[in-house]
């Protein structure tokens, strides 16, 4: 299989993961958080120790949130081939080592693809490639013949 192909379907996980990431982290702050699940944690364990589960439920779901947008740029960066995207993609890929059974599988093909050698050559081509200059207007007056 061509090694690009791989780096399209890494992209395409990584941006699934993002979006199941992003709604998790949602549903979870407003069931937990001030929604209809606080009332029975209120129950459980008292007012004031609910009131510190929210503070750790809201905190946890914005890293998650943020994990996930980072994770999404990063997928769309490998969509697009971009060179600014692969060591993102692999610190994401050995922080996905640690998510098991799934994450582990998605880090483990991850930094195969990533490291594989023409993949490696053609992230270290991009980044040596310039960018398109942008032209800037001329200053001298163009005189127009009547």
């Amino acid at each position: 299989m061509n090694s690009r192909v791989l780096v399209k379907m890494l992209a395409i996980l990584f941006i699934v993961i993002s979006i199941i990431l992003i709604l998790v982290s949602v549903m979870i702050a407003t069931l937990f958080a001030g929604g209809p699940m606080t009332d029975l944690i209120i129950q459980e364990v008292g007012a004031e120790w609910s009131e510190a589960g929210e503070g750790i439920i809201m905190t946890v779901s914005i890293i998650m949130v943020i994990f996930g947008i980072i994770t999404l740029i990063v997928g769309i960066g490998l969509w697009r081939m971009r060179y600014w995207a692969w060591i993102p993609a692999i610190i994401l890929s050995i922080l996905m080592l640690f998510s098991f059974p799934v994450g582990t599988i998605i880090g483990i093909f991850g930094l195969i693809t990533l490291f594989m050698k023409d993949n490696r050559a053609h992230f270290r081509r991009m980044q040596r490639m310039p960018t398109k200059a942008v032209s800037k207007p001329s200053r001298h007056k163009v005189r127009r013949r009547k």
